[in-house]
């Protein structure tokens, strides 16, 4: 998968031959030109369909990626989190070949400070990017760019991180993942990797996107910019942030399994090598002038310094090393004689957790979890982040931490943290209605008479529902796969959305048994409409926000059973539009004005399955129920 390119722009060279809708495409080195056999290029040559040929025709170089799957996505209706991987499929094919190359559209200035973190590709990383990226969404000024370092070691960057990475449009560049390719057996257990390089190589790789007088501001990926960027305080100039750890002598005397508080003196490490200036203890947070990380030696030296403290640190008998990698940034630039300031704002700094408040502006780190020193990232909170190590915090049910955090007791930057994660959920996981969609929903919605009751979560009797599961489980093997819908997608690509089984003698039981419900709730004599479903949510599937149709005035949603790994709520907007997200569960249901109110499950499942039924109602002597008959529809 091919980053880079963010303005892709049609390579001059290529030459191309138009058949009907299609077209063939021949790269530069595969000209007649070159010197090349025939054989080499027929390997360069690529024939794209109507729909490849609709994405070369908009590389154009004034358009982003962006911008060529959103005016791709109106023209052919189709859902735009889907095209826009086909999108960036397409042009990674087209990069590959030399058939498109990088523009940068006129007028746009050239990107001169850029804040960078590096990460790997899973599931603790991919959250961390989003709530990394969430904080500094739109307080950037120009020039400005976040860049994200997938060190990949050029395998597939997985869709779930694509994902994260296209809602944020962030520079992203695929680097090496140096760690893994040189395993060191000096680790806190033997065999372990130094992730903590990636670090290094998220500079290195940030140097090629920073001018030479622009800065790098390197930062931990567990870290989030609190409030607002107060530009007035950004470096300047190359600079690192004190840190404790590293101002311990001897350095590794800090970590908390040294018993023995043995470590490695970090100036007679430089005087070894010949360096006699003194060593400055920062470099956690770490701001580099470009022109300082295009210096391929100090780059270099990074790494070197990393991995030689690593071993040293084995040697000298330190349980944990992982923290080699803090002051490799200050020993490289001592060691190449390159100036830098120690910085002690406390915007910079790695707090403690228990600070009950933090400047605004900070880069605020939640590096702390109770397997470290006895207590979670913030102040009186039990929130740590090695809990979702393996797994999306993002899909979970955060809620209880949120409600948590509002108590006076909890600061404000724990507060804050919710609110970014909570923004991040919505902005990664949600699944917003096309607009050619909208714009159906919106005539339909029009015509439907309002109620004025809203909607209402309630439980089903007991027995009633009783029948409704055993009926479930009794079908199971009846079930087939629900007829294609554009309201219902999933992200799965192996898989249907949904099954379904429709019993029409026992769901028009169904709507006799609660009609007599539906008209208490809404104060209206009703008749049935429809009832649909049993409906089984598959793994991945998720629901567009609508509206039904005109004929489903007074409606419900009944929960019959789910496995789900984490919430998946019902999103409804109330009567004057506001938006909620109810969890309903087996056994519960939900009354809701159906043609008024727009409604969905508008992010992907994640779990095995969610089976739920619809029941719908016409009040008597309405416009839509003498169009409709008394049975299900």
């Amino acid at each position: 998968m091919s980053f880079q390119i963010e303005f892709p722009r049609q390579h001059p060279a290529t030459r191309r031959f138009v058949i009907d809708d299609e077209i063939v495409l021949i790269s530069p080195q595969g000209t007649p030109d070159d010197s090349t056999s025939s054989e080499s290029a027929e390997r360069r040559a690529i024939a794209l369909n109507s729909s490849g040929r609709a994405i070369w025709d908009l590389c154009d170089g004034s358009r982003s990626v962006n911008d060529i799957s959103a005016a791709l996505a109106s023209r052919f209706h189709v859902d735009l989190e889907v095209l826009s991987r086909e999108v960036r499929d397409t042009l990674t094919k087209l990069s590959d070949l030399n058939l498109v190359e990088s523009a940068e559209p006129e007028g746009e200035s050239t990107t001169s400070n850029v804040f960078a973190i590096g990460l790997e590709d899973k599931p603790y990383f991919r959250w961390q990017a989003a709530i990394f990226l969430e904080s500094l969404r739109g307080k950037l000024p120009p020039g400005w760019r976040t860049l994200v370092a997938v060190c990949n070691n050029g395998e597939p960057v997985s869709d779930e991180l694509k994902q994260v990475l296209d809602k944020y449009d962030t520079l992203t560049v695929e680097a090496s993942n140096h760690a893994r390719k040189f395993p060191l057996d000096v680790g806190t257990d033997a065999g372990a990797y130094h992730g903590a390089l990636n670090r290094v190589e998220a500079l290195a790789a940030a140097a090629r996107h920073a001018s030479d007088d622009g800065m790098i501001y390197l930062l931990d990926s567990d870290t989030f910019l609190y409030r607002d960027l107060n530009i007035a305080i950004m470096p300047k100039r190359t600079a690192l942030a004190w840190n404790w750890h590293i101002d311990h002598k001897p350095f590794f005397s800090s970590t908390h399994r040294n018993e023995s508080a043995k470590g490695v003196d970090l100036q007679k490490l430089l005087q070894a090598i010949g360096c006699k200036t003194p060593f400055q203890p920062g470099g956690v947070n770490v701001f580099v002038e470009g022109k300082v990380a295009k210096n391929q030696k100090f780059i270099g030296d990074c790494f070197r310094f990393a991995q030689a403290l690593f071993i040293l640190g084995r040697i000298v008998g330190v349980k944990d090393a992982w923290t080699a990698e803090m002051p490799c940034f200050a020993l490289a630039l001592t060691a190449n004689s390159i100036t830098f300031d120690l910085l002690r704002n406390e915007e910079f700094l790695v707090p403690s957790c228990r600070e009950q408040s933090v400047a605004a502006g900070s880069i605020y780190h939640y590096y702390s979890d109770p397997g470290d020193f006895g207590y979670g990232a913030f102040h009186n909170s039990s929130w740590h982040k090695q809990a979702y190590h393996g797994k999306d915090f993002l899909r979970t049910d955060f809620r209880h931490f949120e409600a948590a955090a509002q108590s006076k007791q909890n600061t404000d930057h724990e507060r804050y943290f919710f609110e970014l994660a909570e923004k991040a959920r919505k902005r990664v996981h949600f699944r917003k209605t096309p607009q050619y969609l909208e714009e159906m929903d919106t005539e339909r919605r029009e015509k439907a008479p309002l109620i004025g009751v809203g909607f209402r979560k309630t439980r089903l009797d007991g027995k009633l529902y009783e029948r409704l599961l055993n009926h479930f489980r009794s079908s199971i093997h009846k079930f087939k796969s629900e007829p294609a819908n554009e309201y219902l997608l999933t992200e799965n690509k192996s898989a249907y959305p949904s099954l379904l089984y429709q019993d029409e003698e026992f769901n028009l039981g169904l709507l006799n048994d609660l009609q007599e419900a539906h008209e208490a709730w809404s104060g209206l004599p009703l008749m049935y409409a429809a009832c649909y479903g049993i409906r089984v949510y598959q793994p991945g599937s998720y629901l567009y926000a609508h509206t039904d149709r005109t004929t489903h005035v007074v409606s419900s949603t009944i929960c019959v059973d789910h496995r789900l790994a984490n919430r998946w709520p019902l999103y409804i907007e109330d009567l004057e539009g506001r938006p909620h997200e109810v969890s309903v569960e087996p056994g519960e249901m939900v009354f809701f004005e159906g043609a008024r109110l727009r409604h969905g499950r508008p992010y992907p499942l994640d779990g095995e399955y969610y089976a739920n039924i619809f029941v719908h109602y016409t009040p008597v002597g309405s416009a839509s129920a003498s169009q409709h008959r008394k049975q299900p529809g």
